[in-house]
């Protein structure tokens, strides 16, 4: 994922992946058939993964329903820093890139997560816990504000540095102060007083 955030897809080669891995550039065209076909596969795992947390965050009994949108939250917060130049890679395919198969299959990853917290918050609704607010949109404040935390790095380091000049990307300290400010967020936006 390194080369293509640093590069772009399209500018890297297979031969540069293989270097990278130190794998055989066969063992990349028999497993894959592709540099897209290894992006899709990549795609898919990460998915996977993602999806099944959210599920499961979902279906644990022993949390309200803000505990849940709070528990994604931290869970989104911490991938996605984590993984951020897979995001990054993510971001410019869903806005740029002209991979259809790709594409669908980022959206479709999106929606189906977009679709879990949207059915929480409109549980809480229906409970009378929450407030009749549009729970798609809710989601949307939450991941907004997450890519901009990852994807402005210069601003983030002009803004949100505790030293000048360092990028906070890299401190727990700065992850736990997205968490807790989108937590607070939410949770002002939809609890009942």
């Amino acid at each position: 994922m390194q080369l293509f955030s640093e590069k772009g897809f399209d500018a890297v080669s297979v031969r540069e992946i293989a270097a990278s891995a130190e794998a055989n550039i066969a063992l990349i065209s028999y497993h894959f058939g592709s540099k897209e076909g290894l992006l899709q596969e990549i795609v898919a795992n990460k998915a996977r993964m993602m999806n099944a947390v959210i599920r499961d965050i979902d279906a644990d009994k022993s949390l309200s329903d803000i505990e849940k949108i709070n528990k994604i939250i931290g869970h989104y917060v911490s991938t996605l820093i984590a993984h951020r130049q897979f995001h990054r890679v993510m971001v410019h395919e869903m806005l740029f890139a002209n991979r259809d198969e790709l594409h669908r299959q980022a959206i479709d990853t999106f929606t189906e997560n977009i679709q879990c917290v949207a059915a929480i918050i409109k549980r809480g609704i229906k409970k009378g816990v929450f407030k009749k607010v549009d729970p798609e949109m809710c989601f949307a404040s939450i991941l907004g504000s997450i890519h901009h935390f990852i994807n402005a790095s210069k601003l983030r380091t002009n803004i949100y540095a505790t030293k000048p000049g360092k990028d906070p990307i890299h401190e727990k300290s700065f992850e736990q102060r997205i968490i807790t400010h989108l937590e607070n967020m939410m949770t002002d936006h939809l609890l009942k007083p």
